[in-house]
């Protein structure tokens, strides 16, 4: 009896430092909303009122879809496809980790908790990333059980939009999809089996096509081929995960890191950036420099004609500058802005 006692102690022990070392499942938040829908505001608050809770421990995708109304400007037929995927047919609607499908008023920290416990057993790393309007990506998954049948999905989103604005109260946007990859029926590349211990590597490239351009509706969506809808190509992330074909489970998910050049020769330099762009209404300037600097900004249109001056005082921290742009008709700006050692300038599109 002693000899059974020591041996099922041994076990328990065992198994407790095997799936000890398992990775932290990273619950799949896919949410389903529209600029035209009113409980999709609401719906969108308790989600990144839950969310706020867990930093870094989640994945969060949202697709805007095409009613009701005339729909999202921003709905693609990529987000048709997940759509119909999991049998959505209203919003806004919410599916995590594919296994709960409801509405977000039903979003919880317990339901959270809930599907972050369930033991994974396959991880994934990521990383990206980008160059002009390309985004490269890396994707090692690395599984410590064997399945089969599954698909390995990979979306470019972008973390803030505002051009979508409709009819709903909402301004600001997040982490909306733009692109699935590989494309195809429903996306994802599909995968035979994984094993137990034996990574595997997958990499992928997209190049958004074209200018930007702002759908009237959800009827005249972006065609891929020839435009695209990405307001800001400094403000896209990728979200992968992996999904069982049948069951529609996900096994895990990741929000895959963006890898900066560090020999990149403007790494080190003081950077303008400039959101959202294009945009209507306001534009953010934001400067990244460690040091104390007072610039001089001019705003000029297509004919070097100067439409605004002004003096802005970065304070070396995370100070912004705002620029109205209400009484500006549709076109492309320059954004210059001048101090002593430096000389900063920005295309801005703005669209009405």
């Amino acid at each position: 009896m002693k000899n059974i006692l020591i041996t099922s102690s041994l076990f328990v022990a065992l198994f407790s430092n095997y799936y000890s070392q398992n990775p932290q499942r990273i619950p799949m938040i896919e949410a389903f909303s529209s600029s035209t829908c009113g409980p999709c505001n609401s719906g969108n608050i308790t989600t990144s009122n839950v969310l706020a809770n867990f930093p870094g421990q989640y994945t969060l995708l949202k697709y805007q879809m095409n009613w009701p109304g005339s729909g999202d400007p921003y709905y693609t037929s990529e987000a048709g496809s997940r759509k119909s995927y999991y049998g959505v047919n209203s919003v806004p609607r919410l599916q995590i980790d594919g296994q709960f499908d409801g509405n977000p008023s039903t979003f919880t920290t317990q339901v959270f908790n809930q599907y972050a416990n369930i033991p994974s057993y396959t991880a994934i790393s990521a990383n990206y990333t980008i160059s002009g309007q390309t985004v490269d990506i890396n994707i090692t998954v690395d599984p410590h059980e064997n399945q089969t049948d599954l698909k390995l999905f990979t979306a470019i989103f972008e973390y803030n939009t505002y051009n979508n604005v409709a009819t709903n109260g909402e301004t600001q946007f997040y982490n909306i999809m733009k692109k699935l990859l590989p494309g195809g029926f429903q996306g994802g590349q599909y995968i035979a089996s994984i094993d137990s211990g034996v990574q595997q590597n997958f990499s992928y490239s997209y190049t958004f096509n074209g200018s930007y351009i702002l759908p009237a509706n959800a009827l005249n969506q972006v065609i891929h081929l020839t435009n695209h809808t990405v307001e800001d190509f400094n403000n896209l992330g990728v979200a992968v995960w992996v999904q069982d074909n049948n069951t529609k489970k996900i096994l895990q998910s990741t929000t895959a890191s963006l890898v900066t050049n560090i020999n990149q020769p403007d790494s080190k330099k003081t950077q303008l950036m400039l959101f959202p762009n294009p945009a209507r209404n306001n534009a953010t300037i934001y400067i990244k420099e460690n040091k104390e600097v007072k610039f001089d900004i001019t705003l000029t249109n297509i004919l070097g004609e100067v439409i605004m001056k002004d003096i802005y005082h970065h304070n070396g921290l995370s100070s912004s500058y705002q620029i109205d742009l209400n009484s500006l008709n549709s076109g492309l700006y320059n954004v210059s802005l001048q101090s002593e050692n430096l000389n900063l300038n920005k295309k801005l599109q703005v669209i009405k």
